[in-house]
């Protein structure tokens, strides 16, 4: 029997993948119907990175700040993974202090290519980078993302 899901419940169910790293549920949904451009706010993009698996580096790395996690912050810490060669577009106000829900991005899988990145779901990061419509810059993004986590890790595993 076919079922006709609403895109609410495509975006929960989404939500639930992305969250729990089932790249497989992730492309099925998409196959569904789904629509990662729909799906992708500036305000779920910001939850996403407000529950942050506790074994990322990216929860090591953001959770110092005595406040929730913005898009700005992540936009900065692209900014420092990239050296300088990057400037994100999460640092632009509209997806901060002006947030509204119907604000899109243009390239929510590059976005999410990095996000899988910063939560080491590397399986994810390549699901989303093949989808990406810029898949070069992706690419050494979330190839930099990797070596910038990696670094930081034998940093702490000295610290500790």
């Amino acid at each position: 029997k076919d079922y006709n899901f609403k895109p609410v419940e495509l975006n929960s169910l989404l939500l639930f993948s992305i969250v729990n790293r089932r790249t497989g549920f992730i492309k099925l949904l998409l196959d569904y119907g789904a629509d990662l451009k729909h799906f992708l706010t500036a305000p779920i993009l910001t939850k996403l990175y407000n529950i942050l698996p506790k074994n990322s580096g990216a929860y090591r790395i953001l959770t110092h700040y005595d406040r929730a996690i913005s898009l700005r912050d992540i936009g900065e810490l692209m900014q420092i993974v990239m050296e300088g060669t990057y400037h994100s577009v999460l640092t632009q106000d509209r997806y901060n202090q002006d947030m509204r829900e119907e604000d899109r991005f243009d390239n929510p899988y590059d976005l999410m290519a990095i996000y899988s990145a910063l939560v080491d779901a590397a399986p994810m990061a390549k699901f989303f980078w093949e989808n990406s419509r810029t898949p070069i810059a992706t690419a050494l993004i979330v190839h930099k993302i990797f070596l910038y986590l990696d670094k930081m890790e034998a940093k702490w595993a000295r610290v500790d």
